[in-house]
């Protein structure tokens, strides 16, 4: 499994991929930009665009970490 360098507290499980038959970890999108505002000493949008440009969108193989966006009832309910 790949991590994420400095994200470590924004993991909240792993997953199975049945596709390629490996276990990826998953992190809250939400704690990684808030972990990235303290390691960067940004601002929430400048850590939002980083997190979006160079760790979302950053492809590495099959072991490329999962990042979900946690909702709430009401989240699901507007769906």
């Amino acid at each position: 499994m790949i991590k994420v360098n400095g994200l470590n507290n924004a993991v909240i499980g792993e997953c199975y991929d049945k596709v390629t038959s490996k276990r990826r970890l998953v992190y809250d999108i939400d704690k990684c930009i808030t972990l990235l505002m303290q390691n960067l000493d940004s601002d929430y949008e400048d850590a939002a665009d980083f997190f979006w440009y160079n760790v979302a969108d950053a492809y590495i193989g099959d072991d490329t970490p999962i990042f979900v966006e946690k909702y709430t009832k009401e989240d699901i309910e507007d769906l």
